[in-house]
């Protein structure tokens, strides 16, 4: 439980929160950046339905 309240950064410590280091590149893809790395991550979003068997 210990480590769970500190990864959620509940346990009373300041520290980053994950994901806030590349908190400075939010708005600078171009639409066409943005729309490359949709396209190249929408396997992503496929499910293996015989992973899950």
């Amino acid at each position: 439980m210990k480590l769970l309240r500190r990864g959620a950064g509940l346990d009373g410590q300041r520290r980053d929160r994950v994901g806030s280091a590349l908190d400075h590149l939010i708005g600078t893809w171009s639409d066409n950046q943005a729309h490359e790395v949709e396209q190249a991550l929408r396997h992503f979003e496929t499910i293996d339905e015989d992973m899950w068997e």
